[in-house]
């Protein structure tokens, strides 16, 4: 197998990769732990913390860059990338052997290290402005600029590399105005990404990344260096900082979590900057006031508090939140949505309303069956599942093109989608409620209604049959309002009933048999007796107008804690078993079941005869105890 083929898949690269720089790690080890004498070797016990501080930032800078190129070898920024992690192995091996070595070296062998630290620190910094002028954009010109960055520096650092050994610190000069080269490429890399947010983001964090990462080795080495002063730490130690940097870049370049890259590096940035203006106000109270550190420190503790954190928290809302609704905006638009008239208008008003809660630039309906709202292409887009009666959505591009959807922005669509089935449900049991209203209404005007003018149509006598009109004038409101109030006798409102059945029979030439056996102390709500007079007039206004009956019967009893209601005629009867309900015999049923109770039908050449049995509630006992 060719090399070509081995490097063609990611594994090997990987292995390769590593190998070799293990391969080096291994060798820098072994060099600083020979010892001098009879001994070989000294215990890796006693090497300085510092040269562990090296090892650590070089191999791991080496190792993440291996890992990313491997994984994409052909993208110039992962190649840059790594080609920036071999350069931070180069300064800080070079820079370890030169502290931590204790056997003899040739000559030569120091200045190859002295030049592997000073030229390994200035390619890190022409890389990473390379990097920067390719990512995550191509800046225009980039080819030219790189020409020039390259060359430029390039023939810098070779100069500074030959004044380094008559004492000359012009590669630290170097290395800082590479930082300089850096921060304004990716001030011009987030001027260029301004409508592309998913590169803004990554502009962001890598930009960030860098500046946390190098800023401090810059801020403690190279810039007191440049001006004559000495270093404010050992650069052994300040490069530690490096691996923020590796690990930064890691996540940018792989686009891992790219969503949130944009958040974290605001939140990163005011962490930070609350950080350096606590040891700036510290150092200020101590110089400007006579206190001693405890209180000064203190004392700029509580400035931080009171000013900074306040303003942080309103920049972050106006940076970060970027909601255009309030809650209580998004909840009156939820319920707005479930009361539409239909399902075409509800689906419309729920695109609209996510189309103006995140200011997207497409919302369009998709083929989404199930599961829960998932962000999509890298932040750039939000799934939205179906729900009932209402299509899939998919959101692309928040807040007019300028954003990302981030987790918290999911959640809301979440919180949203569990509302709106709340309120779907809760319109579901309204409109269910408005149909069996609509239902009861029907069906009292049917039984109750027409019973009544039927025999105010039969009266012969006029005042009896305005009194007639009248009453059911009155239960044409009492249907109407469905009137409530407390329980009534149903004895009393049996004896109104039997009275005006009584009469309906007589206009139409039908002897009565009217037998009731009810305690005086039954009392049953509105509703119920209404129900059961319904039931007892449909039965009468269908034995006149179908039967061909000459009696009529009506037994009515309290049996074992129930009221049972029999209604039977000797007309000519019907067949249940073919005949097709009309509207009376469905309403009586009904009637009865809405009342808890059961009910039959029997019919012959005989006569008909209904059967219906209705609890008695159970506060008729316990009011019969208390006035005993």
């Amino acid at each position: 197998m060719s090399a070509t083929q081995i490097l063609m898949m990611p594994g090997r690269r990987l292995a390769v990769s590593m190998g070799l720089g293990l391969a080096m790690m291994a060798g820098f080890v072994f060099m600083v732990l020979q010892a001098p004498g009879d001994a070989l070797f000294r215990s890796p016990l006693e090497l300085d913390s510092s040269f562990w501080t090296q090892f650590i930032t070089g191999a791991g800078a080496y190792l993440i860059g291996a890992l990313v190129w491997s994984l994409r070898p052909r993208d110039l920024a992962a190649m840059l990338f790594a080609i920036s992690g071999l350069a931070t192995l180069m300064f800080t091996f070079g820079a370890g052997i030169g502290n931590s070595v204790i056997v003899p070296l040739p000559d030569w062998a120091e200045i190859l290290f002295v030049l592997f630290n000073a030229g390994g620190a200035s390619l890190f910094g022409i890389v990473m402005i390379v990097l920067f002028l390719v990512y995550p954009v191509r800046l225009p010109h980039w080819r030219l600029w790189t020409t020039l960055v390259v060359g430029g520096f390039g023939i810098w650092t070779l100069f500074g590399l030959t004044m380094m050994f008559s004492g000359s610190t012009l590669v630290q000069t170097i290395t800082f105005t590479e930082m300089i080269g850096i921060c304004i490429v990716v001030a011009l890399q987030i001027k260029a990404t301004g409508g592309q947010p998913r590169e803004r983001a990554i502009a962001w964090w890598l930009g960030l990344s860098v500046l946390f990462g190098a800023g401090p080795f810059i801020a403690l080495v190279a810039i007191p260096s440049t001006f004559g002063f000495g270093s404010l730490m050992e650069a052994r130690y300040a490069f530690i900082f490096f691996l923020l940097i590796y690990i930064g870049l890691a996540v940018g370049l792989t686009r891992y979590r790219l969503f949130q890259l944009g958040e974290w590096a605001f939140q990163i940035l005011f962490y930070t900057i609350g950080a350096a203006l606590l040891l700036v106000l510290d150092a200020v109270l101590l110089l400007a006031l006579p206190l001693e550190q405890g209180p000064a420190f203190g004392l700029a503790i509580f400035i931080i508090a009171v000013a900074y954190l306040p303003l942080r928290d309103w920049i972050g809302r106006q940076v970060l939140r970027r909601d255009a609704s309030s809650t209580e905006e998004l909840f009156r638009a939820v319920v707005d949505v479930a009361f539409e008239p239909n399902a075409e208008q509800r689906a419309a008003a729920w695109q609209q309303l996510f189309r103006r809660h995140f200011l997207v630039l497409e919302c369009e309906t998709a083929d989404i069956s199930q599961g829960e709202p998932e962000i999509r292409e890298d932040g750039l887009a939000l799934a939205l599942p179906a729900m009932k009666g209402l299509p899939g959505l998919l959101l692309r591009y928040p807040w007019e093109g300028r954003g990302l959807f981030a987790p918290r922005h999911r959640e809301t669509a979440y919180q949203l989608m569990r509302l709106m089935l709340q309120a779907e449900e809760s319109r579901v049991a309204y409109d269910r409620g408005m149909q069996e209203e609509r239902t009861r209404i029907a069906r009292d005007m049917h039984d109750n209604i027409g019973s009544q003018l039927l025999s105010a149509l039969h009266s012969q006598s006029g005042p009896r049959k305005d009194v007639l009109i009248r009453e059911t004038l009155t239960d044409l409101r009492d249907i109407i309002n469905n009137a409530g109030g407390e329980e009534a006798s149903l004895d009393e409102a049996l004896a109104d009933l039997r009275a005006e059945t009584a009469e309906r029979a007589e206009a139409a030439g039908l002897a009565l048999d009217w037998h009731s056996d009810i305690a005086d102390d039954v009392q049953m709500t509105p509703q119920a007796i209404h129900a059961l007079r319904s039931v007892i007039r449909e039965t009468v206004s269908n034995t006149i107008k179908y039967a061909g009956a000459r009696r009529v019967g009506v037994s009515i009893m309290q049996v074992n804690g129930s009221i049972s209601v029999t209604l039977s005629d000797d007309g000519k009867g019907f067949d249940p078993q073919t005949i097709v309900p009309g509207n009376g015999l469905k309403n009586i049923a009904d009637r009865i079941a809405g009342l808890g109770g059961t009910s039959s039908i029997g019919s012959s050449e005989g006569g008909t005869t209904i059967a219906a049995q209705v609890p008695v509630p159970a506060s008729t006992g316990m009011k019969k105890e208390i006035e005993a």
